[in-house]
């Protein structure tokens, strides 16, 4: 039977395993896979018999899920039972340890996730085969209610091995299962030797990471986790270390180097800790090396970085003397000795960019700052309105857990939201850390000045001087933008190296190529030190990196129409970001009216990949200035540029303000090569409005001044554009000669991304032509190049164009699928005409399956799109669409029809575009 909670529901788990399962596998592998599969039917069968949930099996452990504390008590028993009285083999006996707890879960996609389900992993990692153990929580909602003869025994507050608070334990006694076992193997047994403190809040998550750790310390001897302050490092390191303890060797033991300020006192700290005296005249080094040489010790050294070159000095010494000796250090860089394996701690786990919804924004990072909330705020929960908040700061603040910790902290005073709109300022709003903490601990801007102290003022310099990086930059970025004029290479080189080894700057490797990166609150830093300089010096590197971006944009636009384009699209992909900020400062800058303008020249090519509405809006700001309205050849193509994307988008009122202007500009400088191109942007102008014989005239005189002036690609151009006019109506033999002559003069050009629209053009005409024979391997050519250059929007119109071709096969459901596709893509990027154009398809492919209903609902949500815009639709598509209209009329009857019709006028995207997936399905 499936159990089913809300995410902030109060659940009952049960978890098990199989004790000593890894040696039975290695030793009797056939017999042991006939044990487990009795095993996992036998638990099964208990479990979902007893109203349990299974909803997750890891190797042998069963994980389930239940309404009631009772329930899932009585149902450990009743597993316990059914192993005891069960004939094992002999050398593969069974023993199944159990552990239940009750606590608040969050369910998403069948799972369970929070603190809870941490806490009982924990506890069931503290008992032994057989025995069934019961949180102290569980056991109060239990009451009385326990199964007949059975009773809990109180084994008393017992610290788990996730550092937290002491959970008190029963364990589940009852005639027919064993009850006699060893002491819990928690953080109290004195057979775990160790002084590893508790801790007053919960580990979370950090799942993958801590897998990779244990690994790691079975293989290595000096295990180094490195990052920038506030990451988690200590907390990270403590935890891995309590998984250590088994009971065997001489334990784990913390050494906290955080107050330690003098380098030479060391080894005396470090001795201290592990209660070795020191022995008059010997030094303190060898008799540590002494007492540890023949211990199995793993030394946890936390906070090397202030005294990096001591503590190297002092592991090798030991770790060369001591063969079973293992240390985990913490740093926020490298202690760069022989043997050392660096684990570089990233942030928590973050949702992505687009997540939005409750159920997609739960992540490592989310769960932290909503359970650090919970700690002022007990009844706060993420649900459908915060939630996209609560992940927006999580990723503004990097997944540094301080950060989030603090940021969770103003929660008692502010609202999410306020919280969120103050991170502008997060250096004066993310203070008031636990006064237990160490100073550079309770706010955030003192954990990056710990770190920013180690740096030489070269780097101090540097590092405050790549704040104006948004998104990274390479080596050649950093020497134009950061370096000054004397700079060597090399310098810069040692610069970055040296920034990176002390995790104030990340470093990634792209093929032959190293990419450099600040976390958001690093450079949010770096930019208040930069600031402190002076107005001068933040204009000045403001500059540098206007013009290198704009010189990186200029030298990729010829490229942009060439067969080499995808490489020039992936770099400028890139950098996305420095890009903007680059555009965005020409725009406030006093002289960046022509820097501006020669950013949408340079860029217009890249944007048009469903990337139009945020560059549309900066290039009109950049068309606006009043210092850049001169008449020059580099504004009218500013200007074409900005009406081809607008003309693009089903915009054509839009654009034509901006093709009346470059057209003056054109006669006013008497440039016939420049307005050959205008023409031709007017034609497609025209055509868009249906208004066909101006749409010819433009064309026309188009392509004799391209002709004339050797201009090719308008040319081009020009040709597809009368072919579009032919096309309309009856099979044209011309319309076909000009989309063939300008697919094979494209091909000539090697431009794959002209190639692809050309394709478009004709395929749709053949489509129109009911060939869909003809049209489909051209469409499909058009989709597969539009796909190779993630081109969104016209990988959108292609597949409806594709669903068109499918409709008229009467395949509804490939029709179906691929307007669904273009459906999700237009959403993403915001393409109300490729909306509409898939919603149409979509309510043809409805029409197919006969529900006249659905169709109709779909063509009202098309109807509300199309009226907010003026391009046209295709007539065949038209004249289908109307046919359709009157026949569901017809069958749903005027009353009915009119109410599906205005209930799609009313309706979501979101909802139409699962109405569209469940077209064939039924209502």
């Amino acid at each position: 039977m499936r159990f089913v909670t809300r995410p902030s529901g109060t659940v009952t788990l049960l978890f098990t395993d199989i004790e000593g399962s890894t040696r039975a596998w290695e030793s009797h592998p056939a017999e042991m896979k006939r044990a487990l599969a009795r095993h996992d039917a036998m638990l099964r069968g208990v479990i979902e018999g007893s109203g349990g949930y299974v909803f997750k099996t890891v190797g042998d452990a069963f994980c389930a899920a239940f309404t009631d504390a009772a329930s899932a008590v009585r149902t450990a028993l009743a597993v316990q039972e059914a192993v005891a009285t069960e004939p094992w083999p002999e050398v593969t006996p069974i023993r199944v340890r159990i552990a239940v707890h009750s606590g608040e879960c969050e369910e998403r996609d069948d799972d369970y996730f929070g603190p809870t389900v941490n806490r009982i992993a924990r506890l069931l990692g503290v008992g032994h085969g057989g025995q069934i153990l019961v949180s102290g929580f569980a056991a109060q909602l239990t009451g009385e209610r326990l199964p007949d003869s059975a009773s809990l025994r109180d084994l008393g507050e017992h610290r788990l091995k996730d550092l937290g608070r002491p959970e008190r334990v029963f364990q589940l006694e009852a005639p027919g299962v064993a009850s006699s076992f060893p002491a819990l193997r928690s953080l109290n047994d004195p057979q775990l030797l160790h002084n590893l403190p508790e801790q007053m809040t919960t580990f979370v998550g950090r799942d993958r990471e801590l897998a990779e750790l244990r690994t790691l310390l079975e293989s290595t001897r000096l295990l180094t986790l490195t990052g920038p302050g506030g990451t988690g490092k200590t907390r990270l390191a403590l935890q891995a270390a309590a998984e250590q303890l088994d009971g065997s060797g001489d334990g784990v033991w913390l050494v906290d180097l955080s107050s330690l300020t003098d380098e030479d006192r060391l080894a005396e700290l470090v001795a201290s800790v592990l209660s070795v005296a020191e022995v008059p005249g010997r030094s303190i080094v060898d008799v540590l090396r002494s007492a540890l040489r023949d211990q199995d010790r793993l030394i946890v050294l936390d906070n090397c970085e202030h005294v990096v070159d001591a503590a190297a000095k002092l592991i090798d010494i030991l770790l060369q003397s001591c063969a079973r000796l293992g240390v985990l250090a913490t740093s926020r860089q490298a202690l760069g000795i022989g043997g050392e394996v660096v684990f570089r701690v990233p942030p928590l786990a973050l949702p992505r960019a687009d997540d939005s919804q409750l159920g997609d924004v739960v992540s490592d990072a989310v769960r932290l700052f909503v359970e650090r909330v919970r700690l002022h705020d007990r009844g706060f929960a993420l649900d459908a309105a915060n939630a996209p908040i609560v992940a927006r700061v999580c990723r503004r603040l990097d997944g540094i857990p301080l950060a989030i910790e603090l940021a969770a902290a103003r929660v008692r005073s502010l609202t999410v939201a306020e919280v969120e709109a103050r991170l502008d300022q997060r250096f004066r709003l993310l203070v008031g850390g636990s006064r237990s903490a160490g100073e550079r601990q309770q706010t955030l801007r003192a954990t990056i000045d710990w770190s920013h102290t180690l740096l030489s003022p070269a780097e101090q310099q540097v590092f405050a001087r790549l704040s104006v990086f948004a998104g990274g930059f390479d080596l050649e970025a950093a020497e134009a933008v950061a370096a000054d004029g004397d700079t060597e290479f090399s310098e810069m080189v040692e610069h970055l190296s040296a920034l990176a080894d002390k995790s104030l700057v990340n470093r990634n490797d792209l093929g032959t190529r190293s990419r450099y990166s600040l976390l958001e609150t690093l450079q949010s830093y770096a930019a208040d030190r930069l600031a402190e300089q002076g107005p001068d010096a933040v204009a000045a590197r403001r500059t540098r990196h206007r013009d290198y971006e704009l010189a990186l944009a200029e030298r990729a636009a010829p490229h942009l129409r060439s067969a080499d384009q995808l490489a020039w699209l992936d770099e400028l992909d890139l950098e996305h970001d420095n890009l903007r900020v680059a555009f965005v400062h020409a725009l406030d800058e006093p002289d960046g009216a022509q820097a501006g303008l020669r950013f949408v020249v340079a860029l217009v090519d890249w944007w048009d990949r469903g990337m139009t509405s945020d560059w549309l809006a900066h290039a009109a700001l950049a068309l606006q200035r009043p210092d850049a309205a001169a008449p020059s050849a580099t504004r009218a193509v500013a200007l074409l540029g900005v009406a081809g994307l607008h003309l693009s988008r089903g915009e054509t009122s839009a654009a034509r303000g901006y093709l009346d202007e470059a057209w003056a500009i054109a006669q006013a400088l008497g440039d016939e090569r420049l307005a050959g191109i205008v023409l031709c942007h007017l034609g497609h102008a025209m055509f868009q409005l249906d208004d066909l014989d101006a749409a010819r005239e433009h064309y026309d005189n188009s392509l004799q001044r391209s002709r004339k002036h050797n201009d090719t690609r308008t040319e081009i151009l020009a040709l597809k554009g009368l072919g579009d006019i032919l096309s309309m109506g009856e099979p044209d033999a011309l319309a076909v000669g000009y989309y063939e002559q300008a697919i094979a003069a494209a091909r000539v050009m090697g431009d794959p991304q002209l190639i692809a629209r050309l394709c478009t053009n004709y395929g749709a005409a053949l489509a129109d032509w009911a060939d869909p024979e003809a049209a489909e391997p051209v469409l499909t050519e058009a989709l597969a190049i539009y796909r190779g250059l993630r081109h969104t929007d016209l990988v959108a119109t292609n597949l409806s164009n594709l669903g068109f071709v499918s409709f008229l096969r009467g395949d509804w459901m490939t029709a179906r699928d691929r307007h669904l596709e273009a459906l999700q893509l237009t959403r993403r990027t915001n393409n109300s005409f490729g909306q509409a154009f898939a919603l149409i398809g979509s309510a043809a492919a409805a029409f197919l399956t006969l529900d006249y209903a659905r169709s109709t609902i779909l063509h009202g949500v098309a109807d509300s799109i199309t009226e907010k815009f003026d391009a046209r639709m295709e007539q065949p598509l038209l004249e289908i669409r109307a046919a359709q209209l009157d026949r569901s009329r017809a069958v749903l009857g005027e009353n009915t029809f009119n109410t599906e019709y205005e209930a799609g006028r009313n309706l979501r995207l979101t909802d139409a575009i699962s109405l569209v997936a469940a077209i064939g399905t039924p209502n």
